[in-house]
């Protein structure tokens, strides 16, 4: 089984479009990650706000939740109009997306993670880092990076 991770990003598309080329009729999942509103504060430092964070978050996680799902929903749908046998999956998780596709993988047992590049330089993937290259370093299973469409 694979896992896909998508964002609904012209990289991601080339991700399962790739998937589908190399192992026709895989069994897919396609995993959208998302960031609760209070992970998000806290990851920005925003720390001591309280109530608003309380009053805020529940409305805002139901919207990124929604947002995931539609996301997951479109890789799903576009992977099996591909030949691949997928199902969409959400997961929210705290701080950087790469370890919640790890996660997954390991939980569900995936033969290999599949995910866009993202298009990053050299300098700011050095900088800043990456989900495609935190996924490729750190799992213990076969990673595919798909590079996206050509820069503009």
């Amino acid at each position: 089984m694979l896992l896909i991770a998508y964002d609904g990003s012209d990289h991601a598309k080339a991700a399962i479009e790739a998937a589908a080329k190399l192992m026709p009729g895989a069994d897919a999942v396609v995993v959208t990650v998302w960031e609760r509103y209070i992970d998000g504060l806290a990851r920005a430092g925003a720390v001591g706000i309280g109530g608003i964070a309380d009053d805020a978050g529940a409305d805002f996680d139901k919207h990124f939740e929604a947002h995931a799902q539609r996301m997951a929903s479109e890789g799903a749908a576009a992977a099996n109009a591909r030949g691949l046998k997928a199902t969409p999956r959400t997961e929210a998780g705290p701080g950087a997306p790469a370890a919640t596709i790890l996660n997954v993988a390991d939980h569900l047992g995936a033969d290999a993670i599949v995910l866009g590049s993202r298009g990053h330089g050299r300098i700011s993937a050095l900088l800043l880092g990456s989900t495609s290259n935190q996924v490729l370093h750190h799992a213990a299973r076969p990673v595919l990076v798909v590079p996206g469409p050509a820069d503009d």
